[in-house]
């Protein structure tokens, strides 16, 4: 048989450099790291996925990384798609019909990427939001321990919204395949509209528990203008958590000059978005 460069994983081996093309970036098999840095964070909840250079979490058996960056669930995604496409293709000529297979393929590839955009989108909103709302809470247990209770059973509620997305990203290709764009994408829009309020619950939250304070801070919301805020990257709801919390221990440390300073950058932060209309009425 004719050499191929297809080796570990079927991924693209460079004889010259010693090393696999991962597409964004190469893996050097020598030392289990990458050549570059990663793009992406990490998670302070996973500390393992806090490193810039090391392969699939140094797990290289049990994981793969066919896109370069992070090796969890979005190179999951689109490791599936690439060798769900390969299978379907090799069966296609000889056991269905041709046109059934690239069918399957399409589906397959269409369900990657709605679950890696549903991930990029929940990784960029929701895990910095429970924290700081969980962070406000025990901040705020001490002046309102009713309210503290209701910020962090939001929290929990987000939390849970954040697992069933990943959990539901995974799955996405392979429910794609077996039912289909339709209800795939139907079920996509109520998680993302599950996002959308859940960003919004928490904003308004902050507005109902600046009366402890004794600010008065009341702010609408353009629905239609926030879908294209959060689509965008242009809201930052933790930072606006965190911001309100800063609020809340300057007043605890009895500097109320300092405390009503944050509330109003905090209403300078709402008026940055085009979707909020603020007033402020401070003592």
């Amino acid at each position: 048989a004719a050499p191929t460069t297809k080796l570990y994983c079927g991924e693209q081996y460079d004889a010259t450099l010693q090393m696999y093309n991962l597409r964004a970036r190469f893996y050097d098999p020598r030392n289990g790291r990458f050549h570059a840095r990663d793009t992406f964070e990490g998670n302070n909840e996973d500390p393992l996925s806090l490193h810039k250079y090391d392969y699939c979490e140094c797990n290289p058996v049990v994981a793969t990384d066919p896109s370069g960056h992070d090796g969890e669930l979005i190179s999951l995604l689109i490791n599936i798609a690439i060798r769900a496409a390969n299978l379907a293709r090799s069966l296609g000529p000889t056991f269905i019909a041709k046109n059934v297979a690239q069918k399957f393929v399409n589906r397959v590839l269409t369900g990657a990427l709605l679950g890696s955009v549903t991930l990029i989108y929940k990784e960029h909103y929701l895990p910095p939001l429970i924290r700081e709302l969980q962070s406000l809470a025990s901040s705020l247990d001490p002046v309102s321990h009713t309210v503290a209770q209701s910020i962090d059973r939001l929290a929990a509620k987000v939390a849970d919204l954040n697992k069933r997305i990943e959990e539901g990203a995974l799955l996405r290709p392979i429910f794609t395949a077996q039912l289909g764009p339709i209800i795939n994408l139907t079920h996509l829009g109520m998680q993302l509209t599950e996002l959308h309020y859940s960003i919004i619950e928490a904003e308004q939250m902050v507005g109902e528990a600046a009366a402890l304070l004794g600010v008065d801070l009341k702010f609408t919301i353009d629905e239609i203008q926030f879908v294209k805020d959060l689509a965008f990257w242009n809201l930052d709801p933790a930072g606006d958590v965190a911001t309100f919390r800063g609020a809340v221990e300057s007043y605890k440390a009895g500097q109320p000059l300092d405390a009503l300073n944050r509330i109003r950058e905090l209403m300078g932060r709402y008026l940055k978005y085009s979707s909020f209309t603020v007033t402020l009425k401070a003592p």
